[in-house]
């Protein structure tokens, strides 16, 4: 016999059934039965609240691992625009230096290539009045 079989039965010993009957200790056990249908909900709330943590922590750092690689993304990015800057003034240094260069080229080729073909029409013009 187990005790609940042993409250039900000294229970109903006493003279008002309606007061004093199976009714309370059905309400007890229904009692029972919420307050461990509450704890297991409270493990489990508790438990699901742990494993949120856990995951807000996981997130949280990878969220800052990304910033920091973001920050030196951009740092890389600004460094590379100042170089890409640098190397375009250095460019365009070099490009206007050669075209004056090339400029003042032409200008004493064309020079010499009047003197040249002056030279040789003169060569061939006495050439021509020797052999006649």
């Amino acid at each position: 016999m187990n005790f609940k079989n042993f409250i039900r039965i000294y229970i109903k010993q006493f003279p008002s059934p309606k007061l004093f009957g199976t009714n309370i200790i059905d309400l007890l056990d229904d009692l029972k039965r919420s307050q461990s249908s509450i704890d297991q909900k409270v493990d489990k709330v508790t438990e699901s609240l742990k494993e949120t943590s856990y995951i807000m922590e996981e997130l949280e750092s990878e969220f800052v691992e990304r910033s920091k690689k973001l920050s030196k993304l951009q740092e890389e990015y600004e460094r590379y625009s100042q170089l890409s800057e640098i190397e375009q003034q250095k460019a365009s240094a070099m490009i206007s230096q050669f075209e004056a260069s090339i400029g003042k080229r032409k200008k004493s080729d064309f020079w010499k290539n009047i003197v040249i073909n002056i030279a040789i029409a003169a060569f061939f013009f006495f050439l021509g009045i020797f052999i006649n």
